[in-house]
C-alpha cells in the first residue's frame, strides 16, 4: 500500500505547488515514470490473467474473424499486432500504458492546474482502471480526448474519438450524443431531446451486445452481481457534482469556456442515479467514464473559491487509503506491488 499512497502523495505535492504548471519536461518525466509503473507490473491488476490469456491467444482469435466483424475489434487487432511485435506480455502492457499516459497528459494539459488533475486521476482512473480494465481504460481515454474537443466546439472530432473508443469498449457509444451539444447551451431538456434522437443509432451499434448487457447487468442470469465499490465511487463522483449545482454561478463567471462541459457531465452523473437500483455493476462501469470530468469539476470548484484547493486531494487520498485497507480486491489484486524492474 505504501507504494501507491507514496506516489499519490508526491503527485499531490507537485499538484498543489505547481499552480498552473504545464511544463513539458515535468510531464515527460512523470509520464515516463507512470508508463514504467503501469506497464512493467507483474501479477498486478484484477484482470492481469484475463488479458494475459487474450495476449497469448490473440493470433487464433483475430485470424478467425474478418476486420470489424467482431465486437471491440480495435482492441483485438491491437493485441494481435503487439503479440506479433513481441512475445513478452510486459511489452504489451507497456505499449498500452504509453497510449493511456499520452491521453492522460493531453487531457490534463488542456485545463488549468494540470498537475493537480493528473494527481487526482491516479487513485482510481490510473490504478484501478488503467492497471486492470485495459479495454475500458483505452475507451475512457478517447472519451477524455472527446471532452477536450467538446470545450473547443469540434463536433465531428468528438464523433470520431468516440467511434474510435467504441472499437475498444462498445459501452462508450452511449456518450455519442455529447457531440451534438458542443457549442450549444446545455440544458436537461436539450440533453433529453438529443438522447431521444441518437438512441436508435446507439442501439444499432450496440445490437450485438445489448442482449449480453441486459443478461449480465439487469437480469443477472449468470448469477447475482453486486458492486458495492461502484456505489462508493458514484458517491465520490456526486460530491463535486452536488457542489457544482450549488455554486454553478461562481464557476460560470470565472470559467465560462469550460462551464458547458462541467454542466453536461453533471447532468449525465445525475441521470445515472436509477442504476443504483437497477444494476450497481453497470453503475460501476459508467463511473469510470464520468469520473475524470467529476475530478475536473472538483478542481474548478476549488479554483472558484468554493473550498480549499487541498480538499480534492484529501478526499481522494482518504478514499485510496480506505480502499487499500478494506477492499478485498485491493488485497488480492494490488498488494504487494510487484514489477519486472528493480527500481520498484
Amino acid at each position: 500500500m505504501a507504494v501507491y499512497i507514496g506516489i499519490y502523495f508526491i503527485l499531490s505535492v507537485i499538484g498543489l505547488s505547481a499552480k498552473n504548471g504545464r511544463s513539458l519536461v515535468g510531464f515527460f518525466l512523470i509520464g515516463a515514470f507512470l508508463v514504467l509503473f503501469m506497464g512493467q507490473r507483474y501479477q498486478i491488476g484484477c484482470d492481469y490473467g484475463g488479458y494475459l490469456h487474450r495476449f497469448t491467444s490473440s493470433h487464433a482469435f483475430v485470424l478467425e474473424a474478418l476486420p470489424f466483424t467482431i465486437t471491440e475489434w480495435g482492441f483485438a487487432y491491437l493485441t494481435y499486432r503487439l503479440q506479433e511485435y513481441s512475445e513478452y506480455y510486459s511489452t504489451y502492457l507497456t505499449v498500452i500504458s504509453t497510449i493511456l499516459v499520452i491521453c492522460y497528459v493531453i487531457f490534463v494539459r488542456s485545463f488549468q492546474h494540470s498537475f493537480a488533475l493528473l494527481a487526482l486521476l491516479f487513485p482510481i482512473i490510473i490504478v484501478q482502471l488503467g492497471m486492470s480494465g485495459l479495454r475500458q481504460a483505452l475507451a475512457g481515454c478517447f472519451l477524455m480526448l472527446a471532452a477536450v474537443a467538446f470545450v473547443k466546439g469540434r463536433r465531428w472530432l468528438i464523433v470520431v474519438l468516440i467511434l474510435i473508443g467504441f472499437l475498444f469498449h462498445s459501452s462508450i457509444i452511449v456518450f455519442l450524443p455529447i457531440a451534438f451539444l458542443a457549442g450549444r447551451e446545455i440544458s436537461a431538456f436539450r440533453l433529453l431531446i438529443v438522447l431521444l434522437l441518437i438512441t436508435p443509432v446507439s442501439a444499432y451499434l450496440l445490437a450485438d451486445r445489448f442482449d449480453s448487457y441486459t443478461d449480465r447487468y439487469i437480469e443477472q442470469i449468470y448469477g447475482s452481481q453486486d458492486a458495492r465499490g461502484g456505489v462508493i465511487r458514484y458517491t465520490l463522483v456526486m460530491v463535486p457534482v452536488i457542489a457544482f449545482f450549488l455554486y454553478s454561478k461562481a464557476v460560470k463567471e470565472k470559467f465560462p469556456e469550460v462551464f458547458p462541459l462541467l454542466k453536461l457531465f453533471a447532468l449525465i452523473c445525475v441521470s445515472l442515479f436509477p442504476l443504483l437500483f437497477l444494476s450497481t455493476v453497470a453503475l460501476h462501469r459508467f463511473n469510470y467514464y464520468i469520473m475524470p470530468i467529476s475530478i475536473l469539476t472538483f478542481v474548478y470548484l476549488s479554483l472558484s473559491g468554493v473550498f480549499s484547493r487541498a480538499w480534492p486531494f484529501v478526499f481522494y487520498g482518504l478514499y485510496s487509503i480506505s480502499w487499500f485497507m478494506l477492499s478485498g480486491h485491493a488485497a488480492k489484486c494490488y498488494l504487494p506491488y510487484r514489477s519486472w524492474i528493480s527500481i520498484f
